[in-house]
């Protein structure tokens, strides 16, 4: 973590033990990151992190309206905010359609767009 202000070195965070593929800002104010080590970890202030193992990687990570959405395998799943801990499951699980979910972005719209693992395409997945 850098200073904005500055650039001066302020942390670093240490506990997965796979390569990081997705990190976002929640609407909590706290950092967000998703690994190949198929855990989501939540970033307290004092550096401490929260666990969330998964069935597969974490390649992309996005909030919208409270929940935070990972594309897992064939389908994605999402949490609601206030349901994050290490046991607790999936509040959703939206079936993939037979495409393989990489990469998430939230729009400005209410909406969330993904990109699908061998398929040209990117499409609007949900809008609420």
């Amino acid at each position: 973590v850098w200073s904005g202000d500055d650039g001066a070195h302020l942390q670093t965070l240490e506990g997965h033990t796979e390569s990081v593929m997705s990190m976002v800002w929640g609407p909590d104010g706290k950092l967000y990151s998703g690994s190949r080590d198929c855990t989501i970890r939540v970033w307290c202030d004092d550096g401490a992190a929260i666990f969330k193992t998964t069935e597969s990687d974490i390649l992309s990570l996005a909030w919208l309206d409270g929940n935070l959405f990972a594309p897992l395998s064939d389908h994605i799943s999402v949490w609601s905010s206030d349901q994050l801990g290490p046991t607790d499951p999936p509040l959703h699980v939206l079936d993939g359609a037979g495409y393989q979910a990489r990469y998430l972005i939230s729009g400005p719209n209410r909406d969330l767009y993904f990109a699908a693992l061998g398929a040209a395409m990117i499409g609007a997945i949900l809008k609420i």
